[in-house]
This record gives C-alpha cells, structure tokens and sequence, in this order.
C-alpha cells in the first residue's frame, strides 16, 4: 500500500505503525511506513497523513539509537507540515529536535527547542504534543540541573496528558513522574548529577529515603497499572526499569534479575537499542550488587560496546568505564580499576572539548575515583581502631599523596579527619546506648579521654557527657 492508497488508509496504517512502535517494535513499524512515506519533501500534493508517518518514523528511528535518520524524518515531516499548515506538527518536530539534542548533550538547546514547541502546542490547542514538550523539558532540565523547573513541568505535562485522553501518554508522563520523584529522594546522595548516575549507589549510601522511593514506586506502579488493565495495550518493558531501579535502591537487587535479563531480550529482539543500553546498565548495577562481578563486567562492556556503535561514546562510555572501575574493586582488581578510572578521565576530557565546542551545553565535574568509597567502607569497618594513614592508602591501592589529594579534592578534608568523623559518630551512637565516656573513647581507638571530650566538643558542639545525660533523661526533660 502506497501514498496513493487514500486518506483512510493511511489513517489506518499509521494506527497500526503506531501501535508496533508504542510495544517496542520500531523495526516493524518502519517496514510498514516504507511504501508510504513519499520519497521527497516537497510532493505536489502532500498529505497530512504523510506528515504523521514521517513523525512515526523519526520516533521508530530515534527508538533504534539511529539520531541521524530520526534527524532526517523531523526535517521530511517538518517540510511537508508547512505546505499543509500543520501547527501541531511543527511543534512535534520541535519536540523531536529536543529528544535529540539530549542524546547530543546540548541541554540548552534542547531546552529551547522544548519550551518553544509547548507554547506552539498551546496555541494550537495541542494537549498531546504539549504533554510530550512538557516530558521532554523535565528530563532536558534533570540534566542541566534544573530541579525545580523539571518538577513544574513534569506536573504541567501529567494534566496535558490528562486533557489529551490519549493513555499511552498519560502512562509516560507518570513514568516521567516517578523519576522525577526518584531523582529527588537521590539529591543529597547524587547532588546535581543525571538520573544514569545512580548506578554507582549502592543501598547502603541510602538513609532515611524509603518514603521517598516508595512515592517513585506508587508514580510506576500506577503507570504499569494504566497501562495493563485501563489503556488495553502492551507497552515496552522499558516502562518497567523505573520500578527496577526502586527495587535495586531499597536492597532487592536479587529480585530484578530476571525481569532485566527478560527487558534485555526483548530490547535486543526488536532492535531497540536506545532502551538496550539503558537496561544494560542497569542490569550490570543489579549484578555488581548481587557479587556477580564478572557478569557485571561482560553487561558493561557490551553496553560500551553498544555506544560506540550508536555514536553516543562521550555521552555515554565515560559513565560506563566508571561503573567498571567500580565493579574491578570489587573484584580486588585494583590495577584494572585505575586503568577503567583513566580511561573515564579520558573519556570526560573528550566530553568537555565536546561541550565547549557546542554552545549552551555544559559538562558536569568528574566523579570521584573508586578508591574513596573503597576507602570509607574500610574506615566504617574498622571504626572501633585507629587506622593509619598508610594502613588505608595500602589497602585502596594508591599512594598515601594520592589518597590524601583526593580526599581534599571530593570531601575538603583529610583521610584521617574523616576517620576521625566516623569513630566520633559511632562513639556518639554507643553514648546514647548507655555507654560511659571513658568506655566510648577507649572502645573507639581514642586513648585520651581529654583528647576525646575535645574531638566531641568541636565535631557535636556538645561534651560527650550531656549526649550521654540527655540519652538517659530525654530531650524534653526539664532535668537535663
């Protein structure tokens, strides 16, 4: 069935390409709109039908990992939506743009591109294509750091959809909620930092965040739920990752196995590699959590392998050489840990030649080696003594100037002043169960208890017996 078919033909074949691509079929949704698309941008009689499969076809493109090609239909749809007068559509290829601009790394084009096809949306009266700016700005915004503008607009885009009627985006928009509320339980572990860096949380760095996740969680559920019993239709696995990566962050790491390796399959049989890589990583997070290091290895050396090929290596890899820095440590595997961190360095210094040659876009700072987290998961193991300055650099692999620069470098102060912090937080925890000052120093490698009362004092603001009185007493009792 070619252009010549009909309007109504058309109407339905793009139904149908729509539908393919929407369960995360974008292969055989493109072998569907083959025939229709017109071959040229100018036709002597264009169609908006056209303009709609041109539309699809960028989505399909773009699911692929395939920016060019999804490039090349904005710019055939967008041609075509001009001789037939189609506002809505001229918004969408805004849209579109925006997504790959993302993919570039050029946030604050992106961002333009997104705000300025919302305003066309709404002037059109196009709740559909405003839902989709709106989705398409809040993660624009994550990624310059933008907090509160990715949370207004993400809330605009959930009442766009709603208006819209259409459920499959109403579904996204709660997805996009989720993350969104996701990030935020994340700030104070990963401040200013990307949804993709939460790979490098293990649940331990997390305290105090499970009411936050479970809002995430309740924002995914109602997504998966929408989609399976009230929309009537199968959306991709991808709409599941949401709520693996929860799973993940409140210790059930196990359990998200198997539904990523099914995620992974059913990516990988239907050509959707822009989901691909995103489950990789996460399936390679799960694993190195799980101590299944090696198969986290392979995941993630793949997931490179995946970048390169989709040309998103400086984007993308330098993350990736990280998570396998991190993964080699946990192996024991320090020499290859450093090399993995070098060639993230590595990595990140194309990226910033990369952003400086791309106006507006900006690079975020370095993340910090994976020998400090090695380093403080060591002092917190070993609280109850004192830990040499060379005992820790021995057990990280650096060199004691190494160690000591890096600590100055991410947490402004010294290796030993940090492990000064964490005998002094948990002699404060044995104070409150009851402990006697003289046994909180002598238990917690402090051999002064004058020494002691001084560290506690200038740490706590208080001596160590008033968190001890108050512990006994209470802290509304008018005796302390």
């Amino acid at each position: 069935m070619g252009p010549d078919a009909g309007p109504d033909a058309g109407a339905s074949l793009i139904a149908q390409a729509t539908a393919l691509e929407r369960q995360g079929k974008p292969r055989d949704a493109l072998r569907l709109l083959a025939p229709w698309l017109p071959p040229e941008t100018r036709v002597a009689a264009p169609s908006g039908a056209w303009v709609d499969a041109a539309l699809v076809a960028s989505d399909c493109h773009f699911l692929m990992a395939d920016y060019a090609a999804s490039e090349r239909e904005v710019a055939r749809a967008e041609a075509l939506a001009r001789q037939v007068a189609r506002p809505d559509a001229l918004a969408l290829a805004d849209v579109h743009r925006a997504r790959i601009r993302f993919q570039q790394g050029r946030y604050s084009e992106g961002l333009a591109l997104a705000a300025r096809a919302h305003a066309a949306a709404v002037d059109c009266g196009s709740h559909l294509v405003a839902a989709r700016a709106r989705m398409c700005e809040s993660y624009l915004a994550h990624a310059s750091g933008d907090e509160a503008r990715a949370e207004r607009v993400i809330a605009d885009g959930i009442a766009q959809a709603a208006r819209s009627g259409d459920l499959y985006w109403q579904v996204q928009l709660l997805n996009m909620a989720g993350i969104e509320t996701l990030h935020g339980a994340l700030r104070p572990v990963l401040p200013n930092r990307a949804i993709p860096h939460m790979t490098l949380i293990e649940p331990a760095d997390l305290t105090g965040m499970r009411d936050r996740l479970d809002q995430a969680l309740a924002y995914f559920d109602q997504a998966i739920a929408l989609s399976d019993h009230r929309a009537g239709m199968r959306i991709d696995g991808i709409l599941h990752l949401g709520r693996m990566r929860v799973m993940i962050l409140r210790g059930e790491a196990r359990s998200s196995l198997t539904p990523l390796a099914k995620m992974l399959k059913h990516a990988q049989v239907n050509g959707v590699r822009d989901h691909e890589l995103a489950i990789r990583q996460a399936y390679a997070w799960a694993l190195r959590l799980c101590g299944q290091h090696r198969e986290s290895l392979h995941q993630l050396d793949a997931a490179i392998e995946l970048a390169r090929q989709q040309g998103r290596y400086l984007a993308t890899v330098d993350l990736l050489h990280y998570n396998r820095s991190l993964t080699l440590a946990k192996m024991n595997d320090i020499a290859g840990a450093k090399a993995s961190y070098r060639r993230y360095l590595h990595a990140r210094k194309s990226l910033e030649l990369s952003f400086s040659a791309a106006p507006g876009a900006r690079a975020s700072a370095p993340l910090e080696p994976f020998y400090m987290k090695r380093a403080e998961r060591y002092l917190e193991q070993n609280c109850l003594r004192h830990v040499s300055l060379h005992e820790l650099a021995g057990h990280c692999g650096v060199s004691v100037r190494t160690l000591q620069t890096a600590f100055q470098r991410y947490r402004g102060i010294s290796p030993m002043a940090r492990a000064r912090h964490l005998r002094l937080d948990a002699a404060r925890d044995a104070l409150a169960l009851g402990a006697s000052v003289r046994e909180a120093a002598a238990q917690h490698g402090f051999r002064s208890v004058t020494t002691f009362s001084m560290e506690y004092q200038r740490r706590f603001g208080q001596a160590p017996s008033q968190t001890r009185r108050r512990a006994r007493t209470g802290p509304d009792d008018p005796a302390r």
